[in-house]
């Protein structure tokens, strides 16, 4: 029997073989959102030997402040595959942090309330399945216990830390339990003061292996001028050195240890500013904590913060990811505000290779970042829409390739992703343009609403001021054209 093309059985063999041959080559990314009528946000994500994912969250009631947490596990192409809950009839329960396991199952790290004046630091094994293979509490003495982080050091020992609270406030401990991986204390150092406050934000092992790097948030023990500091610590906990960060840092601090090197994340303040600008902070130290090199992201007269939990990825032995949310509300959580997840790419010596923006259709936070083993980045954040929503936040998940770019089937960019961006808009005296590295030298094209042309300029910095002072209020539609192409488009309002 002769086939032709018009045979339907033969049409759909051959676009299932196609879509199988391009499902194969392909690089895996997505969006993801998980929206209840709860209030939810990520912690953390780790990827699974399939290339599938693994999500924390934490999903509640904010306006009671009850939460339990909840797992979410996905494919490498986005899709549900089961979700799970723990609940905690005694109080609140969280996850904050995914670590994979010698055996190949997960821990997830967290706190329990175990009664209104009792928490602990709490230990979950999981399998990829989701399912619960076993899980411990750590008794702190803290009736508050802000934030529990996990590290698994080079002989596999589980390393929990964090700060809480107790006896009456201030005061404040800074704690670290040791566990081997079936869970068995195995050490713990409790630094307790009242003088002063600090938030635990991360830690790492020192490059040759002789000992911890501890970040925190404010000051231990000795006043300094830093809003943060690092402790360190050799193999058996002993606190050696208190130092303070350089750069007044603050906030949302991470650290890679890279050889010789240190790579710091914070958040870089310009007090003097009105209105009130933060940008995302990078610094490269040396071992003495002197700066080797340091770069700031993100635009004027704007408030950026670093992801909230994770914001630091090693992609491999010199390049790395950093993001953050760009134009966060300093006053609000719920706010009405347009915001992005904004992503670079960067070397060890902190030199930007890419930089993209994720949103600004809604109210985005990025709460955490990874890399995946094709090279990419797996975002976890959240999401509100103050037109829709009434305290609560919904889970918002994007998978990019290597360089930040997310397509679907048909290789289509995704139309929230903008190598560049123009704010504030609406706006009034002047525009902004933010953009990444990769696209210096586009042009912007502005006109008029008869189609006049207005502004010309080549973007030769990431963050360019244009002054509209004598243009009538109005609409301007405006194009941005790299390579003789169009990267993006939009309309700017004058008020």
């Amino acid at each position: 029997m002769k086939y032709t093309l018009s045979n339907p059985s033969i049409l759909w063999l051959l676009l299932f073989i196609l879509f199988c041959n391009h499902s194969n080559g392909q690089v895996a990314t997505f969006s993801f959102k998980y929206a209840t009528s709860w209030d939810e946000v990520p912690t953390h994500s780790i990827e699974t030997s399939d290339g599938g994912f693994i999500i924390s969250a934490k999903q509640g009631d904010m306006n009671n402040y009850s939460f339990h947490a909840l797992f979410i596990r996905l494919n490498k192409w986005g899709d549900t595959i089961k979700t799970s809950k723990i609940y905690n009839s005694t109080g609140n329960c969280f996850i904050y942090e995914l670590l994979c396991g010698n055996d190949g199952n997960y821990f997830a790290t967290g706190t329990w309330q175990q009664s209104p004046v009792e928490m602990n630091f709490w230990l979950v094994k999981l399998n990829s399945n989701l399912d619960i293979l076993w899980e411990k509490k750590y008794v702190t003495a803290c009736y508050n216990i802000d934030i529990a982080l996990g590290l698994i050091d080079h002989s596999g020992m589980l390393n929990l830390y964090g700060n809480g609270n107790f006896g009456s406030f201030p005061n404040n401990v800074l704690l670290i339990y040791q566990c081997n991986q079936n869970g068995d204390s195995l050490g713990s150092v409790k630094l307790i003061q009242s003088s002063y406050h600090a938030v635990v934000n991360d830690m790492a092992e020192k490059s040759d292996l002789s000992g911890y790097y501890l970040l925190i948030d404010g000051r231990f023990l000795i006043n300094t001028n830093s809003w943060g500091q690092i402790l360190k610590f050799d193999t058996g906990l002993n606190l050696l050195t208190t130092d303070s960060i350089p750069r007044q840092f603050f906030q949302c601090y991470n650290l890679l240890t890279i050889g010789s090197k240190i790579i710091v994340t914070g958040m870089k303040p310009n007090l003097g500013l009105n209105p009130l600008t933060n940008k995302l902070g990078l610094l490269q130290l040396d071992t003495a904590y002197h700066v080797l090199a340091e770069n700031y992201i993100g635009p004027d007269d704007t408030v950026s913060y670093p992801g909230y939990i994770h914001n630091l990825a090693m992609i491999d032995t010199i390049n790395m990811y950093y993001g953050g949310t760009l134009n966060q509300d300093n006053n609000a959580i719920f706010s009405s505000k347009k915001t992005w997840f904004i992503l670079g790419k960067y070397d060890t010596w902190l030199n930007v290779k890419w930089q993209k923006y994720y949103g600004g259709d809604l109210n985005y936070g990025l709460w955490s970042l990874g890399t995946t083993s094709d090279g990419g980045c797996l975002m976890a954040g959240s999401t509100f829409d103050d037109l829709t929503q009434n305290n609560e936040r919904d889970i918002y998940i994007v998978k990019v390739d290597s360089s930040g770019i997310i397509t679907g089937i048909k290789g289509d960019k995704m139309p929230l992703m903008h190598d560049a961006l123009i704010y504030p808009n609406p706006g009034t005296d002047y525009l902004m343009v933010e953009s990444g590295p990769q696209v210096s030298g586009a042009s912007l094209l502005v006109v008029d609403i008869k189609g006049k042309q207005i502004i010309n300029k080549k973007i030769m910095d990431s963050n360019m001021r244009i002054d509209t002072r004598l243009l009538p209020p109005g609409t301007y539609p405006w194009q941005m054209i790299y390579k003789n192409q169009i990267i993006e488009s939009g309309c700017w309002i004058k008020h």
